[in-house]
């Protein structure tokens, strides 16, 4: 298994983040780095565990993939399968900071296994644990749109 994890501290409240975070319809206006949108594959919008869900990958296309969890407001998470040769599970938690009070400890990191695990190399990372710039770069941009939003 291969994993890949970054983290940035966010100076609004974890439910603050969420909510932007699952915003997905608004992604065009501010999303940068390892992911360029996303949509929920249902009809009215709804984000549920085992929900269909299209993620768009700069340079790489769309991958299709399953809503593996939704804990609003602590938990995303989504998982791509291609059965017997790759799963990458893509998690996202909006974690109180224990530094700051009332602000956000976000962690954007992915879970690579199976035969074809070579492939996070397209990530950017190399080693166990290490970030991506992809990954650093998204960060950045959810912690420049919810710090630029009011409190919701």
């Amino acid at each position: 298994m291969v994993s890949v994890r970054s983290t940035i501290e966010i100076a609004r409240s974890p439910a603050h983040v969420y909510k932007v975070f699952t915003d997905f319809p608004k992604y065009h206006e501010w999303v940068q780095g390892s992911i360029k949108g996303v949509e929920i594959l249902t009809a009215d919008g709804s984000i549920s565990v085992g929900d269909k869900i299209k993620i768009a990958f700069p340079g790489m296309g769309s991958f299709s993939g399953e809503v593996a969890a939704n804990s609003p407001p602590t938990e995303f998470k989504w998982r791509n399968k291609w059965p017997g040769l790759l799963l990458a599970e893509h998690s996202f938690r909006f974690e109180p900071s224990q530094t700051t009070p009332g602000h956000t400890t976000f962690v954007n990191s992915e879970e690579f296994s199976g035969a074809l695990t070579y492939l996070t190399y397209l990530t950017g990372s190399k080693h166990q644990g290490e970030s991506s710039p992809g990954f650093e770069m998204f960060n950045k941009s959810l912690k420049a749109r919810a710090e630029s939003l009011p409190e919701l």
